[in-house]
């Protein structure tokens, strides 16, 4: 057991320290979809996996398995990214620093991402009554929250609703919020207070939208992505004064809705207590536990196999299953119907295929930096930085979420669409000399 400690904090610290060295002397790699994905996985699971080696060594049959999924993928992922791409990388980077007052934002990106929103929530809205959403369970009748939220979008009998809010959440708000955001604050230095007021109206519909069904992550991960095209536009240079307030605000939103849920007094106490119990479990614990859970589950019982892809699973005559609800009736506590335990495509697919999968996650982390020749083709400033902002909040789901998932439900895909129809009407902006 000692050398298997050793090894998965040797492996975090040497993981740690490269991440060190590209924020130090390479910061433009973490344009790069790839880098940003081992970020929050070396944060949510590789710490928790490090901490937790003896228990983790003690409760799986094939500890080392999980060893080279949680340790070893992101330290050669890692490695191998940052040997590729240099040069394209620095130049995207290039491309989004500047000031606000640089930025071309055009009102016609604004009006034509509004309308889809609006449209999209009003469809929404159609198939689920505002009473019957998740959010109003919240304040009516917190102890169906849990349920409320089930049955407000995932358990959905309309596909068309359940897609074209998936795509709300992760497409076309998170574009909106980064133009309206910033658009906001030129025209507050401009002193047009129709302007600011408009960008107002937009963030906030943006924001009520996301939370209608009752998570609390669609809400964080907006201001999330905000405060990252912040980041990107002053090439990552952290000002405490500001980014401890915007942390605290990333996390205080899901905070409070979950003290709400719970049916709990809103005060200091309570809010200090879930944001220790709960908040912070689930952004640095759970998501290596839900991993770990995989892994077991296959270590013990046998790979789920093509069964675990649907449409796979109908071409072979198999019956298909739905992994995240096998784990979750498993492993959790909860006394629900239906939930889902969601995880890396990194520990899912080893509980699809076994270690044969680990190869191919390696190249389909890899292969998501292919995005970075669609960047180089923006024209626009202001559409490519609310583009990468996007798309990198996106591809946080890679962390607990299967990979074909994330490129399509979770919109990463479709981002670059959109963002490509809306640059393709905009001026050339870039007039810097190129790297």
């Amino acid at each position: 057991m000692d050398v298997f400690v050793f090894s998965n904090r040797l492996s975090c610290i040497a993981t740690f320290l490269l991440f060190v060295l590209i924020f130090l002397r390479y910061r433009h790699l973490f344009v790069k979809p790839s880098v940003f994905i081992l970020a929050f996985f070396h944060l949510s699971i590789q710490w928790a996996a490090a901490f937790q080696a003896p228990e983790i060594y003690a409760f799986l049959p094939e500890p080392y398995a999980f060893f080279i999924l949680a340790q070893l993928f992101p330290l050669l992922g890692l490695t191998g990214s940052f040997f590729m791409w240099h040069r394209r990388s620095e130049r995207v980077f290039h491309k989004l620093s500047g000031t606000v007052m640089e930025l071309s934002i055009h009102p016609y990106h604004l009006v034509i991402l509004f309308v889809v929103v609006m449209g999209i929530t009003g469809l929404y809205l159609a198939a689920v009554p505002l009473s019957q959403t998740g959010l109003a369970a919240i304040f009516i009748r917190p102890e169906e929250s849990h349920q409320a939220r089930e049955l407000s979008l995932k358990l959905l009998d309309s596909a068309l609703v359940r897609y074209a809010f998936s795509f709300l959440k992760t497409v076309f708000t998170p574009l909106l919020v980064v133009l309206a955001s910033f658009w906001f604050l030129q025209n507050i230095r401009r002193l047009k207070i129709f302007g600011a007021a408009a960008c107002l109206v937009m963030l906030g519909v943006s924001f009520l939208a996301v939370i209608l069904p009752g998570a609390r992550l669609p809400g964080a991960l907006l201001v999330f992505t905000i405060v990252w095209a912040l980041l990107l536009r002053t090439k990552m240079k952290i000002k405490p004064i500001y980014f401890f307030p915007a942390v605290a605000l990333v996390v205080g939103l899901p905070v409070v809705l979950t003290v709400m849920r719970e049916g709990q007094e809103l005060n200091l106490l309570a809010f200090l207590g879930y944001l220790k119990g709960g908040i912070f479990e689930r952004i640095f614990v759970i998501p290596m536990e839900v991993g770990l859970w995989h892994v077991h589950y296959a270590q013990t019982s046998g790979f789920f196999g093509i069964a675990a892809i649907p449409k796979v699973a109908a071409l072979f005559g198999e019956s298909p299953l739905y992994v995240p609800n096998v784990i979750f009736q498993k492993y959790t506590m909860y006394e629900l119907e239906s939930g889902s335990a969601v995880t890396s495509f990194v520990f899912s697919y080893y509980s699809y295929f076994g270690m044969a999968s680990f190869v191919f996650s390696l190249a389909a982390l890899w292969s998501l930096d292919l995005t970075l020749l669609v960047f180089d083709r923006f024209k626009n400033d202001m559409v490519l930085l609310a583009a990468v902002a996007a798309l990198h909040t996106s591809s946080i789901a890679f962390v607990s979420t299967d990979f074909t998932t994330v490129l399509i439900t979770n919109g990463f895909l479709l981002i670059l669409v959109v963002a490509l129809a809306l640059d393709r009407y905009a001026p050339v902006t870039f007039k810097r000399e190129a790297l």
